[in-house]
């Protein structure tokens, strides 16, 4: 009888702690297949780019000024780039191999054929053209994002027909991750020239100066959120 009693009271205990840990149990393990599914995105992400050795990687260029005209196709291509920033070389993303730009010169009025081709393994991006007046379908907004493109993949090539309406000075960068893809280097400008030559005052010289911060531990960029 006491036998019966006692088992009877350890079923009923172990019916009472399963009702009140099971729940909790059964989120933490789908929270740990969640972290883990997330984990391995980044993993992948990483061991393609943020992970790379810049020994493996051609060195940086020095920013150049390259001058178009109306009518003008240039190509310019995503790539890996090491990159010497304080006492650190760094493994990041270049466009047409310096980092930052380079800086693309046009005149007020012209229009472009820009060739924009991604070859960076595992990296989804496009080009924005921030400031400039232009057809939505060449904004380089992805369509996810309510915009027109499809995201551009490792590969893949674009050809955005610029125009520089305005005079002034403008710049482009991804629409695709940008807090991860312009701290690796990915943003330029644009320098449109006036029409006229009496539009500014006149100067000795004329500068493009672009200040950007890079959070670097332990020799390498900090790590990014995926989120």
């Amino acid at each position: 009888m006491k036998t019966n009693i006692l088992i009877g009271f350890i079923i009923w205990w172990v019916i009472i702690l399963g009702y009140f840990f099971y729940p909790h149990i059964s989120m933490m393990t789908g929270g740990d297949m969640m972290m883990h599914e997330v984990n391995s995105a980044i993993s992948k992400t990483q061991a393609s780019f943020l992970q790379t050795d810049p020994n493996t990687l051609p060195n940086a260029k020095e920013v150049e000024i390259v001058e178009l005209s109306d009518g003008d196709v240039y190509t310019m291509e995503v790539t890996q780039v090491a990159k010497e920033i304080g006492n650190d070389i760094i493994a990041m993303l270049a466009y047409n191999g310096s980092v930052p730009w380079p800086i693309l010169k046009a005149p007020a009025g012209a229009s472009v054929t820009l060739r924009f081709i991604n070859k960076v393994e595992w990296l989804e991006t496009t080009l924005h053209s921030h400031g400039l007046r232009g057809d939505n379908i060449m904004d380089g907004v992805p369509t996810d994002g309510g915009g027109t493109q499809q995201v551009m993949q490792t590969g893949d090539s674009f050809e955005y027909e610029l125009v520089f309406p305005d005079t002034g000075i403008f710049w482009y960068h991804p629409h695709v991750r940008e807090d991860l893809q312009q701290e690796l280097g990915l943003y330029g400008n644009y320098l449109v020239t006036p029409k006229t030559k009496n539009f500014y005052n006149p100067v000795n010289t004329e500068e493009v100066l672009v200040l950007d911060d890079i959070l670097i531990e332990d020799g390498k960029i900090a790590p990014i959120s995926a989120a």
